[in-house]
């Protein structure tokens, strides 16, 4: 199953998700969503909310949101799945 990706724009966003969706379906989304983080301080906000799959840009522009994506597909593309070993 695809995962999901959201992207969050702010703390406040964050804290707004947070009471949209409870701290319960938060937990439970975990396995199937991966936060996209538009900046530090957006990111420090996920982590403070408890979600541990973060991707994050280094800054609020766009260049480094592509730039955060693309590290992000890259390192999915790259990693081997559980007990196969890349030669």
């Amino acid at each position: 199953m695809a995962k999901l990706m959201p992207f969050i724009f702010s703390p406040t966003a964050v804290d707004h998700f947070v009471d949209v969706v409870g701290d319960k379906v938060l937990q439970d989304l975990q396995s199937r969503m991966t936060m996209a983080a538009v900046g530090p301080v957006t990111a420090i906000a996920l982590q403070k909310a408890g979600f541990e799959n973060r991707i994050v840009a280094e800054d609020t522009s766009a260049d480094a949101v592509v730039a955060a994506l693309e590290k992000h597909f890259a390192d999915q593309m790259n990693a081997s799945p559980a007990g196969v070993h890349k030669e």
